[in-house]
């Protein structure tokens, strides 16, 4: 009787086991070939979906389009494809996070494409393509030039970074892909990279912690901004020194290290990095809009005011490494006006936003890229593809 217990028992498991195996098979299958959503992390590899559009119905945020189309190339950037002539066209990579991709932003509305149409009658052979990536710092930027843009090697490498380095000695929910960590997380990662189920799990968990952490859109409105005025986030002046010494003596370094390695990885593939800094909607001054005081709103666990010296600590690093490294520098922080027509959260440009950006960085670029980029100052006659 035990023995016949005993097989029936092992039976049930073997079957269950296979069943599983079987299901899982299924499952693969299905999410390799008609995935529920593009993931763009796979384990330890940043995996862009190409050749895409996606198509977002928006009926909640003010300032951008009702209707979003998002394309994907056939790099998995937004922009055209690259030319078949690549090395005779002029060729520029915006990198950064959400405020560079524009994720909720219709193609032609982003500030690299409008930045595109700014330049083209200068530049008549001139391609721009949007390589920002929702939620990835200074992490992530080198994980994106080492596995796409060495190869492509662009002319000019925009990077527009500093606000998700805030408060980041190390990488950050959406840029954790370093295997210099424990054999079990090099293990883990190994299997995510060829398992689309467990890439599905990842992106789940990835996506989860940034919402818990705060690391995703919102909407802040002209009645929201008011109502957040009328009840600020009080800060000691021993609360303010504390945090911010806190950001000089952990984050600022690392990021400043972190920004010295794009530039050498740039250069080093014959890359010309420009710089740009982050602006924010928060800080000093009032909103023309709705006469808010912009350092009065409240911002996480502080004011505008508080938030804004965080930021501008991290945007001080971008400037004297730019100084240091004889990196040409857009201060678009110094530039763009504190104005909620220009913003549909603290961070993320509206449609107007975006244009704005595109004319002031076109602006700052015009003289440099003619001085370096004309045809008679050229750096390169060759490109890699």
């Amino acid at each position: 009787m035990r023995r016949t217990s005993r097989r029936r028992w092992l039976f049930r498991f073997l079957a269950i086991g296979i069943g599983l195996a079987v299901g899982l098979t299924c499952l693969e299958i299905f999410l390799n070939y008609s995935p529920p959503v593009a993931l763009r992390i796979r384990g330890s590899r940043i995996s862009l979906p190409t050749n895409s559009q996606t198509v977002i119905t928006n009926d909640q945020i003010a300032g951008i389009d009702p209707e979003i189309t998002q394309t994907r190339n056939a790099l998995g950037f937004r922009g055209p494809d690259p030319p078949d002539d690549f090395p005779s066209h002029l060729t520029i990579v915006a990198v950064g996070g959400s405020t560079t991709e524009c994720f909720y932003l219709s193609d032609d509305k982003t500030w690299p494409t409008q930045l595109a149409a700014e330049l083209a009658t200068e530049f008549p052979k001139l391609w721009v393509n949007n390589a920002g990536l929702d939620g990835h710092s200074t992490y992530g930027h080198l994980h994106l030039m080492q596995q796409y843009l060495t190869t492509l090697q662009p002319d000019v490498a925009l990077f527009l970074v500093g606000l998700n380095d805030v408060g980041r000695s190390a990488p950050r929910t959406y840029d954790d892909l370093r295997r210099d960590s424990g054999f079990l997380k090099r293990a883990y990662l190994h299997c995510v990279d060829f398992s689309a189920t467990l890439a599905l799990i990842e992106n789940y968990r990835r996506h989860r912690k940034a919402t818990n952490l705060g690391i995703v859109h919102t909407n802040v409105d002209h009645e929201q901004l008011k109502l957040s005025a009328q009840d600020p986030q009080q800060v000691s002046d021993q609360q303010r020194s504390h945090i911010l010494e806190n950001h000089r003596a952990e984050h600022l370094e690392p990021y400043r290290q972190r920004l010295r390695d794009l530039i050498a990885l740039a250069r080093t593939h014959d890359i010309e990095p420009i710089l740009v800094t982050q602006p924010a909607l928060y800080g000093t001054g009032v909103d023309p809009e709705t006469q808010v005081d912009l350092s009065q709103v409240r911002v996480g666990d502080v004011n505008g005011a508080v938030q804004w010296e965080i930021l501008e600590l991290y945007n001080d690093v971008t400037r004297e490494v730019a100084g240091e490294q004889d990196v040409f520098l857009i201060d678009l922080a110094a530039q763009l006006p504190k104005n909620s027509a220009f913003y549909y959260d603290y961070h993320h440009f509206t449609n107007r936003g975006a244009e704005e950006v595109a004319k002031r960085v076109a602006t700052e670029l015009r003289t440099f890229l003619h001085d370096r980029f004309s045809p008679q100052h050229r750096p390169r006659t060759e490109t890699a593809q």
